[in-house]
């Protein structure tokens, strides 16, 4: 109406009502899109329950880094570090094992338990610096963050218990409203009342931090408010052992479970990026890129110091690491720098800055010097685990020269609140890890050296192999460790002076000289064979020297054996007659590779090699599927990208990591081309079958292998060559009668004499006659003939026979149930599944199955390293396995098993069969350089 007042002078004008109904519409249209796109913004809540997100999630906004000695200059924000740890449900009386040895379980996130049908109290446990207390600051900061209409999110209450205990314990205990107002963050801001109505009402996730460090009443108190808001989940965390299933019947125990190296290397990248943007004021590409570089210079040293790397896998002592590295810019000097400040913060920094009081009010340094001495008695005494009365013992004599009035008891709870000592089990004790265990206990033999005997004497005694070289890292002269080391004289012991040296501060120069005169000739053909494997075992004790421990304490190599190891082991096999190749030695800078390419029989030959050249009874094996699966295993390094051998039941079986690719998987192009290739190389073979059944008219089978066998082409039977290619036209292999003309044109053009088979195969480049081939060509070309769908055109009757061929191997390969077995048991597998197949066995059929078990016997000896590597055989075996295929094509088999009922069995014959096809070809192209190898072979040591 408007608009036809103004621009249609008080009168009514249509044109103009039309268009104030478009402007109408194109409003209304950009007010929904507006609107929609206001709508995807988070909204904020507003009243009580804005203020009181908004100061939860400032409160939780930051990452605690709480007692690091090393810190960055600012705080970092949890959301741009935040790495989610991993849980895995837990029987609730299961507390005689720490996460560090756990088995693996199935690792889920937290708010995977809230979602789904869980018991409303949920328990976290875990050991000192394992994450808990980040695990519940960031789903607060989760629960209170923005949400989208519509969407109301269970409200977070969050108490640190430490804060509180007082007060619960005392004779007016708050209730949980009441206790989370109290809260210096939330302090004023919103009233007691508010949050005990929205705890009346339901729908909370209440999260309770710290259970092992408050008094025992404060549990009474936990359990009460569960009892009071019964229509609200809640989360308690606590040390592994500070918790017992009846202090909260009902609760559902989660473990939280150590990083893997996946989880690792996301920190540190996270780490990284969030320092820089802080340093630098910027983002984008290039703060990103430096970042990412520093990120994997620091997991480079990790990875090469596999030590530290199991360390990192628990998140304060990573933080502490990633601390150490960023603000010195390097690790420091010596493992046992990093170590020293580790204990230090376990010890006594971490609950400094907490402001938890403690109770035996002595200083650092003097509850280091305890933790020395008790350190010392159990690597003496060969144990990690203590009983709580030994312990007691150890501390109540170093109190005496410390504190005389401090309880041993009230030390030890002490030291296990700090996270130093953990406890395994009812009275059982332990060091958070063995390495601050062993550092502790050098470090305790260097400040005193009237103890250096415990060193000197026990150098071929692995327990004291790891302390002894963080002794060497530390002490002024480490002459007297190598000295009784190259007195000793064994492989460990040599092998341990050679570790001390690499890392000693300063070595008598002629202890130092004596031990590089160590002969490094490790020949097979040396006259001392005795001193060969000396040194031999020497190279291969230090190869193998880092471990990681997985659960159940399996110590699985930190490395896969190295191409150094492996060339030893080569030329040792090559020198007692086996057919191995690549054993030369590795170019200088490759010696610490992985050694790939290695066979199953390979694999179980080196492993009993191995362990003939330790003289302490060190034994090797092959770790199973199950370790291989244990996240811990993902702490090794070089094993990327690469399949695994491990434990089989008869033989070694090959471990595939997800995406990993099948090293005799060969690419679709070279496959498909290769049934070509094979056919051309073999053509003689092929000649010959077209020759013998012209030559005699076409009969049976008999008279051609026959033919075959005697091999024998008499010129009255050349005189028949019209006939011979006619028959070759009618079988529409023209380019093949062409070929076989020319061929007999030049062998009979001359001197009239016998041809034998053997010269069309010499001359074509083959050596020898094989008979089994010209057997399976005859199959090839028969059924070929049975099943040709059309006839060819001229001039490409060789073309569509190469394309059959190829059919017959891509064909079966499309299906999804292929296998992951090398070629000679598949061959044995098909071998079976052919006996299988109900009916008599034709003649036909009876042929094929004979090549199959021509080619396994055939295949075997080379896989077996009995017999050389030889392409010409490898080609032969892959024609007669295309027979084989053939046959099972052909109509015939395919009425015979449909008729017995069984019609699956020729397709899994077939798949069998084309696998064990592209596994000679994979041979060949890795043989030829054009597939690289990624088998690599990982030992664990008993």
């Amino acid at each position: 109406m408007t608009t036809n007042q103004v621009f249609g002078d008080g009168g009514l004008s249509w044109g103009w009502a039309y268009a104030s109904v478009a402007v109408a519409a194109l409003s209304l249209w950009s007010g929904e899109i507006l609107a929609g796109e206001r709508r995807e913004a988070p909204l904020v809540p507003q009243g009580r329950r804005g203020t009181y997100v908004r100061q939860l999630r400032d409160n939780v906004r930051a990452i605690e880094t709480i007692g690091v000695a090393t810190n960055p200059p600012y705080a970092l924000q949890l959301r741009q570090v935040y790495v989610d740890v991993s849980l895995a449900l837990k029987p609730p009386h299961d507390n005689g094992q720490s996460p560090q040895n756990a088995p693996p379980g199935e690792r889920r996130s937290l708010e995977s338990f809230l979602r789904g049908d869980t018991s409303p109290v949920l328990v976290v446990k875990g050991d000192p610096g394992s994450g808990k207390t980040t695990l519940v600051r960031h789903t607060a900061q989760r629960l209170s963050g923005p949400t989208r209409p519509g969407i109301r999110r269970p409200l977070p209450v969050l108490l640190y218990l430490r804060d509180h205990a007082a007060a619960v314990t005392g004779d007016q205990p708050p209730t949980l409203g009441a206790a989370a107002v109290a809260a210096g963050w939330l302090h004023g801001k919103v009233p007691a009342s508010w949050v005990e109505r929205r705890l009346d009402r339901g729908g909370c996730v209440v999260m309770l931090d710290g259970l092992d460090e408050v008094p025992d009443g404060v549990v009474a108190w936990v359990r009460r408010q569960i009892e009071r808001y019964p229509r609200n989940r809640f989360i308690i965390t606590t040390r592994s052992h500070g918790f017992h299933p009846d202090d909260l019947p009902g609760a559902e125990v989660l473990q939280v479970r150590r990083f893997t190296g996946e989880q690792i290397s996301r920190f540190l990248h996270g780490w990284y990026y969030a320092i820089e943007c802080r340093d630098t004021e910027a983002t984008g590409r290039q703060v990103r890129a430096a970042a990412r570089a520093k990120a994997d210079d620091l997991i480079a040293r990790l990875r090469a110091t596999p030590a530290l790397y199991e360390l990192a896998a628990n998140p304060l002592l990573l933080t502490m690491i990633a601390n150490v590295h960023a603000y010195r810019n390097q690790l420091p000097g010596s493992r046992a720098d990093l170590y020293a400040e580790m204990c230090e913060v376990l010890l006594h920094r971490r609950q400094e800055a907490k402001r938890l009081a403690g109770a035996t009010g002595l200083r650092g340094p003097q509850k280091e010097n305890v933790m020395r001495r008790l350190a010392l008695v159990m690597t003496r005494d060969h144990v990690n685990d203590i009983p709580a009365a030994a312990a007691v013992g150890v501390i109540e004599e170093a109190l005496r020269q410390v504190s005389p009035d401090v309880r041993p008891r009230v030390f030890l709870a002490e030291v296990v609140r700090s996270g130093l000592l953990v406890e395994r089990g009812p009275d059982l004790y332990a060091f958070v890890h063995p390495t601050l265990q062993e550092y502790l206990t050098a470090e305790q033999i260097r400040r005193h050296p009237e103890l250096l005997g415990l060193l000197t004497g026990n150098v071929d005694d692995p327990w004291w192999r790891e302390t002894t070289r963080l002794w060497a890292a530390g002490a002024d002269d480490a002459t007297p460790v190598i000295a009784a080391c190259i007195a000793s004289g064994t492989v460990r012991a040599l092998a341990l002076a050679l570790d001390c040296a690499e890392e000693a501060v300063a070595v008598d120069p002629r202890t130092r000289a004596e031990l590089e005169t160590l002969p490094a000739d490790t020949d097979p053909g040396g006259e001392d064979d005795a001193r060969r494997r000396l040194i031999t075992g020497v190279k291969a004790s230090r190869a193998l020297r880092d471990v990681i421990v997985l659960g159940e304490g399996t110590a699985v190599c930190a490395h896969p054996v190295t191409r150094e190891l492996w060339a030893l082991f080569t030329k040792d096999r090559k020198a007692s007659g086996r057919h191995i190749p690549r054993d030369d030695d590795p170019a200088p800078g490759q010696e610490t590779d992985p050694a790939t390419g290695m066979w199953a029989v390979d694999v179980t030959r080196f492993v009993t090699w191995l362990n003939t050249h330790f003289d302490d009874g060190t034994v090797y094996r092959l770790p199973t599927t199950a370790e291989l699966s244990d996240p811990a295993a993902g702490l090794v390094t070089g094993v990327a990208g690469h399949t695994i051998w491990a434990h089989g039941e008869t033989r070694p079986r090959l471990h595939r990591p997800d995406g990993v690719p099948w090293p005799y998987d060969v690419p679709p192009r070279p496959l498909r081309r290769r049934p070509a290739a094979d056919r051309a190389a073999t053509t003689p073979y092929l000649r010959i079958v077209v020759r013998s059944r012209a030559l005699d008219g076409g009969v049976g089978s008999a008279g051609l292998l026959d033919l075959g066998r005697d091999g024998r082409l008499t010129p009255d039977r050349v005189e028949r060559l019209p006939r011979m290619i006619s028959w070759a036209d009618a079988m529409q292999v023209r380019e093949l009668a062409r070929d076989l003309a020319r061929e007999l044109h030049v062998r009979v053009d001359g001197p009239t004499r016998d041809l034998h088979t053997d010269s069309a195969l010499d001359h074509a480049g083959l050596t020898g006659f094989r008979p089994t081939t010209l057997d399976a060509f005859q199959l090839l070309v028969a059924c070929r003939a049975m099943t040709r769908p059309r006839r060819s055109r001229t001039g490409e009757e060789l073309a569509d026979f190469d394309t059959y061929l190829r059919d017959l191997v891509c064909g079966p390969l499309k299906s999804r149930d292929t296998t992951r077995r090398p070629p000679d048991v598949l061959t044995r597998r098909a071998l079976d599944l052919l006996h299988d197949i109900p009916g008599d066995h034709d003649e036909p059929m009876a042929t094929a199955v004979g090549l199959a078990g021509t080619v396994h016997t055939t295949v075997t000896p080379i896989l077996d390293r009995s017999s050389p590597y030889d392409k010409t055989t490898l080609t032969c075996a892959r024609v007669e396995l295309l027979a084989v295929l053939a046959v099972l094509a052909t109509p015939a088999v395919s009425a015979q098993v449909t008729k017995a009922g069984v019609p699956a069995v020729v397709p899994r014959v077939a798949v069998t069969l084309a696998e064990a096809y592209r596994g000679l070809v994979a041979l060949q192209e890795r043989a030829a350089g054009r597939l690289p190898a990624n088998e690599v072979l990982l030992l664990v040591r008993q």
